[in-house]
């Protein structure tokens, strides 16, 4: 089946306005809440038109949450393995909202110790979070 090539650049096109539009008005409106960086994303298809996303990345979880909590954002963490010479794994804070047909992905990191790295391999393990014993 051929697809027209011009469905993709209006696409994106639409899109790189929303996110522009979006990404203006989140700046006007919490010019209080403080960023390390901001990016946007946008593509476009034949088949689904322009998808676009603003990125919002925080320093600190503080930051993160104060984000979350003005644009109503469920946050979550996920941990997984990152060795450097100081540190033995990263931890992500973070959470998407969807506003005006554009996705707003916000999230902040930190880098965790190898000790702290080995309690939360422990806190995760089935049992512990109900204070049994992991086997």
């Amino acid at each position: 089946m051929k697809t027209d090539p011009m469905i993709a650049i209006t696409g994106m096109e639409a899109a790189a306005w929303r996110a522009s539009r979006l990404a203006r008005q989140l700046l006007a409106d919490h010019p209080d809440l403080p960023l390390q960086s901001f990016a946007t994303a946008v593509d476009g298809s034949s088949y689904s038109g322009g998808n676009a996303k603003v990125e919002l990345r925080c320093e600190t979880y503080d930051d993160t949450r104060a984000w979350a909590k003005r644009l109503d954002i469920d946050l979550g963490t996920r941990s997984f393995q990152y060795r450097t010479s100081q540190s033995a794994a990263m931890e992500v804070l973070s959470g998407e909202v969807e506003l005006h047909d554009v996705t707003v992905h916000l999230s902040a990191n930190r880098l965790v110790g190898a000790e702290e790295w080995e309690r939360l391999q422990v806190d995760t393990r089935p049992g512990a979070a109900a204070g049994g014993e992991a086997s």
